[in-house]
């Protein structure tokens, strides 16, 4: 792990410190890159509530996991994963702020790393106008929604107030502080609930906090090449 960074393999995926494939990354705080704020594993910032993948179109080679899980290669027990509900979120919005919040007026123009494994997928959404509440297969409300920093503005006076309430929300929302051990592993429904991390300070020393990310899909998805 200390020498991770003199791996050829290693040096051609650079996504969180490395990606072995689309749905499993190795996450990592790597030291080159310690001052790149498009890295959210790179620890010393936080993690905003995010489900990952969110903004990303489901024609892509790499579409929304329906289901992440990470397994503990090596852990930080100071570092929890903290989780909340979608369904408790929304039952601290309104019928009117939910409805507003389905429509296409969000402008997204910031994705971090935890969004995107590719590069064409940073394309799906940035510099577009979007819904941030979506419906699934079975008619379950998803929040498309990648953290409070993603959304740039909003094309009315309604969407951006509809933001405002939704960002409280989540602030007001119980949070479920999971910690993992080495050779723990975890899964949830990405689509269901929302994560974060807080900042820590990595030492770069071989001891950090490492974890594989893995997705899941529950059925397979016709990709367009």
């Amino acid at each position: 792990y200390g020498e991770i960074d003199e791996t050829p393999y290693q040096k051609k995926y650079i996504d969180e410190g490395s990606r072995i494939n689309p749905i499993v990354h190795q996450v990592f705080s790597w030291e080159k890159n310690k001052n790149n704020f498009n890295f959210s594993s790179r620890g010393s910032s936080n993690l905003d509530f995010h489900s990952d993948r969110a903004l990303t179109s489901d024609h892509l080679s790499t579409p929304t996991p329906d289901v992440l899980a990470f397994f503990g290669l090596r852990c930080d027990k100071n570092v929890p994963t903290r989780i909340i509900l979608n369904d408790d979120i929304f039952s601290k919005i309104d019928q009117d702020t939910f409805n507003a919040l389905k429509v296409n007026q969000f402008h997204i123009t910031n994705q971090k790393s935890s969004n995107a494994t590719q590069p064409n997928d940073h394309d799906s959404s940035i510099g577009k106008t979007i819904p941030i509440v979506t419906m699934d297969d079975n008619n379950n409300p998803i929040i498309r929604w990648g953290g409070k920093s993603i959304v740039s503005s909003c094309n009315s006076k309604k969407s951006k107030d509809a933001m405002k309430k939704l960002m409280c929300a989540i602030e007001q929302c119980e949070q479920y502080h999971i910690i993992l051990e080495s050779g723990d592993f975890m899964m949830f429904k990405n689509k269901r609930v929302l994560h974060a991390r807080e900042a820590y300070q990595p030492k770069y020393d071989g001891n950090d906090r490492w974890l594989l990310r893995v997705y899941g899909l529950f059925k397979k998805r016709i990709i367009e090449t």
